[in-house]
């Protein structure tokens, strides 16, 4: 079990994400990653691996899924916005902000919960 403990944190992730995201703000992935992180236990940098990985895939897969859904017209559109950016970088930008806000969340409650072990 202990070997598999980054794997299946990184699905919890991407699942628990999939499922309460929609309801909640676009941050929400930063609390839902360190819960997920506190549950297992995991290293700093296993924690930051899986909470990057998650937001990565999950915001990755959603977005090219919006996209393809509207013919990479909106994506066309924001990127012009972002300073001529192609549409098509658009998903792999809003993935990797994805990743940014989960490995954040994920490398908080780590060494939230290391701080909290090495002071009692």
């Amino acid at each position: 079990m202990k070997k598999y403990k980054l794997y299946i944190a990184l699905l919890l992730i991407i699942l628990a994400g999939y499922l309460i995201q929609p309801h909640t703000p676009w941050w929400s992935l930063a609390p839902i990653a360190l819960i997920i992180v506190l549950i297992f236990q995991l290293s700093p940098t296993k924690s930051t691996i899986a909470g990057f990985l998650g937001g990565f895939i999950l915001w990755g897969v959603l977005a090219l899924l919006q996209d393809s859904a509207n013919q990479g017209i909106l994506s066309s559109r924001i990127g012009a916005m972002l300073g001529g950016m192609p549409g098509a970088a658009v998903p792999l930008f809003t993935a990797v902000l994805g990743g940014i806000t989960a490995s954040l969340g994920a490398l908080v409650g780590s060494l939230g919960r290391n701080l909290v072990a090495s002071s009692e």
